[in-house]
């Protein structure tokens, strides 16, 4: 009885490491936001730069300041500590670039 109690540990041994070899190769394919990360990365992309000229527009179109129902960027508002929960925000705000005021 000792011995088959060896040969079964030895088994789930083995188990585990086969396992573990089919986690790894599972760690290759990219979740949602690493998906994201990558597309925010190439900006000169067709998708990216249709995007932003869409997002630009819209943002005009909105008054100044604004409540946003989510965050534009949902990957790196969670690296930041943003939660999708209640009593979280998200503000937009504008802000003007350029024309120096003498």
């Amino acid at each position: 009885p000792i011995s088959q109690g060896r040969n079964t540990v030895r088994s789930k041994q083995v188990r585990r490491q086969s396992c573990r070899s089919v986690q790894e190769e599972a760690v290759e394919a990219m979740g949602a936001y690493k998906y994201l990360e990558e597309m925010w990365r190439k900006k000169q992309s067709d998708v990216m730069r249709f995007l932003a000229r869409l997002r630009t527009w819209e943002f005009r179109q909105l008054p100044a300041v604004h409540r946003c129902s989510r965050p534009t960027r949902p990957d790196k508002a969670r690296k930041v500590g943003y939660k999708a929960k209640q009593g979280y925000l998200v503000y937009r705000v504008r802000v003007k670039r350029g024309d120096r005021k003498k």
